[in-house]
């Protein structure tokens, strides 16, 4: 996040909800430790009311958690806090890839695994292209970055497609 984030919007993509909880609470708690000039992004400015602890402690700090176990008006509140500029990094499913234009600059993959009602299986190459194409939008900047954390065996097909040469756009 140091590194790419340029002080814009983040959203990192985690395979499980219990991983997107974890990751909310541990960018929190780093972000609380920071001194002030050190913190990669602001608090919110506006008030606001979750009745979820967990998710009103860690949007407290800019951060958010987005999945299918968050209730419907929690999740709509979480979208539009992002989009106001009142929430700086969400961590959420895969779900959140497809079907909602959010404003991220940097993309965090995080684990290509995912879990299925047959177990672990990594990720299919479209999930991971739905993943990685939300850094960027074009109607909110003109650049985007996206990482891939993944295992070493995995390192070079992730590479190569990265090497695509076919342009992708969406409507």
């Amino acid at each position: 996040m140091q590194r790419h984030s340029a002080g814009k919007p983040a959203m990192i993509f985690c395979s499980t909800r219990a991983i997107c909880v974890s990751t909310a609470k541990l960018l929190s708690e780093k972000w609380k430790e920071w001194s002030s000039g050190q913190r990669l992004w602001a608090a919110p400015r506006k008030k606001f009311s979750f009745t979820d602890k967990d998710l009103q402690s860690v949007a407290e700090c800019g951060v958010a958690f987005h999945h299918a176990g968050v209730s419907p008006a929690e999740r709509t509140l979480v979208e539009t806090m992002y989009l106001d500029g009142e929430l700086s990094v969400i961590c959420c499913t895969s779900t959140l890839a497809v079907g909602i234009n959010l404003p991220a600059h940097l993309v965090i993959i995080k684990g290509t695994i995912c879990w299925t009602d047959y177990g672990a299986k990594e990720y299919m190459d479209l999930d991971v292209l739905q993943m990685i194409g939300r850094a960027g939008r074009p109607q909110f900047g003109n650049t985007g970055v996206a990482v891939i954390m993944t295992s070493k065996d995995r390192e070079n097909y992730y590479d190569k497609m990265n090497e695509v040469t076919e342009v992708l756009e969406s409507r």
